[in-house]
C-alpha cells in the first residue's frame, strides 16, 4: 500500500505487486489501466494512451510475478482524468480536444488549482498539512489562447515566462481579469476548483469499509 499523495510508485519487487494486486485499488494506491478507465469515466486504452501523449497523465510501472511489467497509475492521475471527463461533459467538447486545453497552463498550477492536497486528504482522511493559495480558474479566449489565474484575480497567458511582485503590482504577461476580457470578443472561464470529482467520495468510502472489514484504524 502507498500513500494516495505520492506522484510516483517505490520499486515494488514483483512478490510485492502480486500481494498488492489482491487488494482494492483505492487501497493498493494504484491503478490498472482498466481501473483507470472504469474510476475516472475514460472509455478505451487507446484514449488513455492518446490523453498520456498529450502529456495530461503519466503512468508508472510495476514488475509482474510471471514476468514483463503493467502499466499503473496513481492517485494524482485518476484525479486529472476524471477532472478531463468531467470537463469535456461540460464544455460539451470531446475528450482529446478537453485534454489538448488543459494541458496548456503548467501542470503543477493545475494540480495546485484542483486543491489536490485537500482532495487526497478528503480521499485519506487524514490531514496533509497547510494548502497553497493560487487562483483556481483558467480562460480560453477566442478558442486560440489560454489565460490561468497565476494568483487570485491575477492571470498569465499560458506559454508566456509571467512574473507577479504581489501587492497588486502587475509584471510581464500578467493581468486582470478585466483586462483579459475586455481584449476579446469570445470567453471560456473555468473554474477547475468547482468541478465535483466524486471518484474521491468513493475511494474514502472504499478506504473505510476496507478497514472496517480488517478491523483497522483509518490509513
Amino acid at each position: 500500500m502507498i500513500s494516495l499523495d505520492c506522484r510516483s510508485l517505490p520499486p515494488f519487487h514483483p512478490v510485492e505487486v502480486a500481494a498488492l494486486l489482491e487488494e482494492p485499488a483505492s487501497v493498493r494506491g494504484f491503478w490498472l489501466d482498466e481501473e483507470m478507465l472504469e474510476a475516472t469515466g475514460l472509455t478505451s486504452i487507446p484514449l488513455l494512451r492518446k490523453v498520456q501523449g498529450l502529456g495530461l497523465l503519466g503512468s508508472s510501472y510495476v514488475a509482474m510475478s510471471v514476468g514483463g511489467r503493467r502499466r499503473v497509475w496513481t492517485f494524482t492521475n485518476v484525479l486529472l482524468g476524471q477532472l478531463l471527463v468531467r470537463f469535456s461533459e461540460l464544455a460539451r467538447m470531446p475528450i482529446q480536444t478537453a485534454a489538448e486545453w488543459l494541458v496548456r497552463p503548467p501542470r503543477d498550477w493545475l494540480l495546485k488549482a484542483i486543491n489536490l492536497n485537500e482532495l487526497v486528504e478528503e480521499a485519506m482522511g487524514a490531514p496533509l498539512g497547510a494548502v497553497e493559495v493560487v487562483g483556481t480558474r483558467f480562460v480560453i479566449t477566442e478558442m486560440q489562447d489560454v489565460w490561468f489565474e497565476l494568483a487570485p484575480e491575477v492571470f498569465a497567458l499560458a506559454g508566456t515566462d509571467p512574473t507577479y511582485e504581489g501587492d497588486g503590482i502587475l509584471g510581464p504577461h500578467t493581468y486582470s481579469i478585466e483586462r483579459v476580457l475586455t481584449r476579446v470578443g469570445t470567453a471560456l472561464v473555468v473554474d477547475v476548483s468547482a468541478i465535483h470529482l466524486t471518484v474521491c467520495d468513493r475511494v474514502r468510502d472504499e478506504r473505510m469499509a476496507y478497514n472496517a472489514a480488517r478491523g483497522r484504524a483509518p490509513s
